[in-house]
């Protein structure tokens, strides 16, 4: 939505068959009315979908975490995220399954508050609702 914003604020519709056809036949349309429409929903989304931003880093520890930093989690997961990064078994079988795998086969059987780098999670994301 970003390049279409672009391109029409540019006069450029290479991408809107409709205006490129009007265009072609000598009448103006005004492109303004879709510029504002698309930034309006840009806006929205923004607004709409900000909590994944705010959630990014938190999210990190469980999409990649022999690679997040530990410093950028909370401080009560500090310490499991290094633990966890240590293992060097884990961080094999990581590499060779997907993440659905990984963590499902790695940790089956264990409680979620016996995970390493759960443990803290657990009662973090309980209150979230989206």
């Amino acid at each position: 939505m970003s390049l279409w914003e672009t391109q029409l604020s540019g006069d450029d519709t290479a991408h809107f068959l409709c205006s490129k056809s009007v265009r072609a036949t000598g009448l103006k349309s005004d492109v303004n009315q879709y510029i504002d429409k698309i930034t309006m929903l840009l806006r929205k989304f923004k607004q709409r979908f900000q909590i994944f931003g705010e959630l990014e880093t938190d999210f990190q520890v469980f999409c990649s975490p022999f690679t997040v930093n530990p410093s950028d989690l909370p401080v009560d997961v500090h310490l499991e995220t290094i633990d966890l990064q240590c293992d060097s078994g884990l961080k094999t079988k990581f590499a060779l399954a997907s993440l659905d795998t990984f963590f499902s086969v790695s940790f089956s059987g264990l409680p979620q508050s016996d995970i390493p780098c759960c443990k803290s999670f657990v009662h973090v994301y309980d209150d979230i609702s989206l």
